[in-house]
């Protein structure tokens, strides 16, 4: 079960299960950054998400689970509550980002209708 979606902010598990210090950065300095209402999902301390509304798409960022809670379904759960809140808002199509290497995260993605439209890579000096 989700324990926190949307309204809520997830400021104290965000970087947690980010695994990084927080340095000032909290999910409600997203909604400033990024000047909309962002969308989150955490489940237990174990996993968090954030999506936003984008015109006709729902952008799906920060996906992430605790190492020690990985392979439990906790991040479909995150995932499928994201698209949920997606569907609610009238957003027929989402998109998210995946390091090409993290096999897992992009079964899981598969699993739920997404496919790959594009690549990237960066450059470095």
């Amino acid at each position: 079960m989700i324990d926190e979606v949307f309204d809520r902010l997830v400021d104290q598990a965000w970087p947690a299960i980010h695994r990084v210090d927080a340095g000032g950065w909290t999910p409600r300095a997203a909604d400033k950054v990024t000047k909309r209402a962002n969308a989150y999902a955490s489940l237990g301390g174990k996993a968090v998400g954030r999506g936003v509304v984008q015109g006709e798409w729902f952008g799906i960022y920060s996906m992430a689970v605790v190492p020690h809670a990985r392979r439990r379904g906790h991040g479909r759960k995150v995932l499928c509550a994201l698209l949920t809140h997606a569907r609610e808002q009238g957003t027929p199509r989402a998109y998210l980002v995946v390091v090409e290497s993290n096999t897992v995260a992009r079964t899981l993605y598969e699993r739920h209708g997404f496919t790959v439209a594009a690549r990237y890579h960066y450059r470095v000096r």
